[in-house]
């Protein structure tokens, strides 16, 4: 899901800013490589054993981590460094119904889209509900979310994209084009125009702001599911499919005939863009989790840890670490990033997920969550195990 940034957020942060998706994405100049292994897990952080799934992940101002899934209660609090935050008290979710995005407002409040009853809620920074947030009777279960700049908020779910209001009632401006299954992915553009990937017909989309298809973006036929979809700084767009591929496209949606990435043998489900140009991939593909160069190529200095199972999101933390969200074992993991980082870097991404994952994760400049759970964001269909 995408997270709206103030001026006054701009101004504090300080650096070059690159507007993305309704987002400020910091440029900076790099600054000091670490002296860890480029990709080695950081047993700083230590999350808590989780008894279940989690499909998302987000982080607060102050480098807290939400984590959404089919844990007790639904959605957690973790400390930075990976310890349960109990002064965090959620209202209780419906006990069968996961928790399938979280994205926090650049108000520090919390969206949480699931299938739980209501399917989004709004929680206040202590995680009691936010009584001033009044959405709608939704469809069905919420994959996916993202800001816009204005505060209002889309959503993705079967068969539909919706934008709410900033107090969560239905935006009648908006008027989107039928669509005929899942939304997964939700990028916003800065001229407010709406990348939208998915399983329904045609599997990626832009629209106007009005909701309207734009006429300008011809992407080519795609015969597989988008699970992913990331913007560039360039404005060209990445695309992870369910077969493997990664693709890139043009500002227009013609393929980017410069981009030589591998053949992966799975699923594609996360995409993270460093400072440097370099893609993060996370899926279901033989080693679960992979770095391209800018032109597509394998980044033979990246050497992850061997996980058990997929990685479903990955998002880089203010400080150039890697955070990793699947149905590996724990869950959760955060990587050591031997590149030089900018002191202020962040990252924008869509993400996929599963049945038994972490959906997505976004986070900023100084561990702000410009998206979180899946969505620039989003979320994906349930798998088969």
């Amino acid at each position: 899901m995408i997270r709206h940034s103030t001026k006054r957020l701009c101004a504090a942060l300080g650096a070059a800013l690159v507007a993305v998706c309704g987002t400020t994405l910091l440029t900076a100049t790099p600054g000091t490589a670490q002296t860890v292994a480029d990709g080695s897990i950081d047993t700083t952080f230590t999350p808590p054993t989780l008894n279940g799934e989690v499909f998302s992940v987000a982080v607060q101002a102050e480098g807290k981590v939400l984590v959404g899934g089919d844990i007790n209660g639904k959605i957690k609090r973790l400390s930075a460094d990976g310890s349960i935050d109990t002064t965090f008290t959620p209202p209780a979710l419906s006990n069968y119904y996961p928790v399938r995005s979280v994205l926090v407002q650049a108000d520090d409040l919390i969206l949480v889209g699931g299938s739980f009853t209501g399917k989004i809620k709004r929680l206040n920074t202590d995680g009691t509900n936010d009584t001033s947030f009044t959405p709608p009777v939704l469809n069905g279960e919420v994959f996916s979310m993202a800001l816009q700049a204005d505060g209002k908020i889309l959503t993705g779910a079967l068969g539909e994209i919706r934008r709410l209001n900033a107090n969560g009632t239905n935006d009648t401006n908006f008027t989107p084009p039928a669509l005929n299954n899942y939304v997964l992915s939700i990028v916003v553009q800065a001229d407010r125009k709406i990348l939208v990937g998915g399983d329904f017909t045609g599997r990626v989309k832009r629209l106007n702001a009005d909701g309207t298809n734009d006429p300008n973006f011809t992407p080519p036929v795609l015969n597989q599911a988008v699970y992913s979809v990331a913007l560039q700084a360039d404005g060209k767009i990445i695309v992870g499919h369910v077969n493997g591929t990664v693709r890139r496209l043009n500002a227009d949606g013609t393929n980017d005939t410069n981009f030589t990435p591998p053949t992966l043998t799975a699923r594609v489900l996360s995409i993270a863009l460093q400072a440097d140009g370099k893609i993060l991939l996370g899926g279901e593909f033989t080693g679960y989790v992979t770095r391209l160069n800018a032109d597509g190529t394998n980044d033979t200095n990246f050497t992850p840890p061997t996980l058990t199972n997929r990685v479903s999101s990955i998002a880089l933390q203010a400080d150039g670490k890697i955070l990793l969200g699947g149905y590996f074992a724990g869950y959760v993991k955060r990587l050591n990033n031997a590149l030089p980082t900018p002191p202020n870097a962040g990252t924008i991404l869509g993400g996929g997920g599963s049945n038994n994952a972490v959906w997505i994760i976004v986070i900023a400049a100084a561990g702000l969550v410009v998206a979180g759970g899946t969505t620039v964001a989003r979320r994906r269909k349930p798998a088969a195990q």
